[in-house]
């Protein structure tokens, strides 16, 4: 198996790529097989990329489950190819993306809204003279902001010539803006979200919003969810997830898989080049079928949004996340379940429950009782944060872990110093 994939544990970029290349062909095939005929998904296809992009727009419905996994493969074939062409190396960090990208293209990302964002990140490297292998990452996650680019090609002023024209300037903006105050936000949260792109762009998004309505447009939230995919998400999902584990397990990553425990998952930790690649998979595999177990054991529906969040935990359980500093996240919302009036299989909160591990590193450094006061926080910060942006930024759970941190980390901070222990 190794061999097949070219991995070499000194240098296990190649394998990596292959395996994001194979995933991104497989959601593809998927999308084309599942609609009957290939016409039917590119007929999906283009309609989502013609119809508003705005939370909680699920593309599953919006062009069927076909034309959804269509656009997911492409978008993230998209990003595996930009990642090759910028020269970066692949590892942890481009199966988070690579796979939040995949996610994310199941509700408001597409192909068309991606581009001008990435080519902003991309022209604010060549500006100051950084690498692309350095920016391409940040750029593709700051595609989370695609819906802007829809809403402006659809409801700006004018002929469609000047709109399309508009829309790929605002969305090289926000790719530029994003990449130039990333760093600062970074500082905020030190390392404690793995999400710290969806925590900027809450603010560029809320700060595009406000300008905005400057000119009389107006924001509305979009509840497109779909309800009777689970069977076909299972089957495509789970497959994968046993693969991963079957491939981790023929190479040899049971015996290391023990060691990814030792870290926190504070600041995204490499999994892949700290632990190896084998006990890597099998972590990812694990960590979606955990994802997917709680989803269905609370009675929920693996919607497109919802498995966009799988998707990505899977993804980022190469960069981070792991069972134990992920379980008591959710444990924090399931308590909170108890004293509210929302119910764990509400949509929104299922959406928080898939994305509220990006905290992992809280639970990782400062123990359980912190990673279920995270999780807590975050279900009750994300239901409110939405409409800052106009829900237009796809990361709002990136966002609310963001303001989780900022008044989570001085609490955890004063509460130690009360107990006379260290902060780390």
């Amino acid at each position: 198996m190794a061999g097949i994939l070219g991995y070499d544990r000194s240098s296990p970029s190649e394998a990596v790529f292959r395996i994001n290349l194979f995933t991104a062909v497989v959601l593809i095939v998927f999308g084309l097989l599942t609609g009957g005929n290939p016409g039917t998904a590119v007929n999906g296809l283009w309609t989502v990329w013609i119809s508003p992009a705005a939370l909680i727009t699920d593309y599953t419905v919006i062009g069927g489950i076909s034309g959804g996994f269509l656009n997911a493969g492409l978008s993230m074939l998209l990003a595996v190819v930009c990642i090759r062409m910028s020269g970066a190396e692949f590892g942890g960090l481009s199966f988070g993306t690579c796979f939040i990208v995949a996610g994310f293209a199941l509700f408001g990302k597409s192909v068309p809204n991606m581009i001008p964002i990435v080519l902003g990140s991309w022209i604010y490297g060549k500006l100051i003279g950084v690498p692309s292998s350095r920016t391409v990452f940040p750029g593709l996650l700051a595609t989370c902001m695609g819906p802007f680019v829809t809403f402006t090609a659809l409801n700006a002023p004018g002929p469609l010539a000047v709109r399309l024209i508009l829309a790929v300037l605002v969305g090289i903006m926000i790719g530029m803006l994003s990449l130039i105050c990333a760093p600062v936000t970074a500082r905020v949260h030190n390392g404690y979200t793995l999400f710290n792109i969806g925590m900027i762009t809450g603010f560029i998004g809320t700060l595009l919003v406000s300008i905005m309505k400057n000119f009389g447009m107006e924001f509305a939230p979009l509840s497109t969810w779909s309800l009777d995919n689970d069977r076909w998400m299972l089957i495509l999902i789970g497959g994968l997830c046993v693969l991963f584990i079957l491939t981790g397990m023929i190479m040899g990553g049971l015996s290391d898989y023990k060691d990814i425990f030792k870290h926190s998952g504070k600041n995204g930790t490499d999994y892949v080049r700290l632990v190896g690649l084998p006990a890597s998979l099998i972590n990812m595999g694990i960590m979606g079928i955990m994802a997917m177990a709680y989803i269905l054991i609370v009675g929920g529906h693996l919607s497109g949004p919802v498995c966009a969040g799988v998707l990505t935990i899977i993804g980022f359980a190469a960069f981070g996340m792991n069972p134990y500093n992920v379980i008591f996240l959710w444990l924090g919302i399931i308590l909170m379940s108890f004293v509210s009036i929302w119910s764990l299989n509400d949509q929104a909160i299922l959406l928080a429950a898939v994305f509220v591990p990006c905290l992992c590193g809280i639970t990782g450094d400062f123990g359980p009782f912190w990673g279920i006061a995270a999780g807590i926080f975050h279900v009750s910060l994300v239901r409110n944060t939405a409409s800052n942006f106009g829900w237009l930024d796809l990361y709002n759970n990136g966002y609310a872990a963001g303001l989780v941190t900022i008044i989570l980390l001085p609490l955890i901070e004063y509460v130690n110093k009360l107990r006379g222990k260290d902060n780390k």
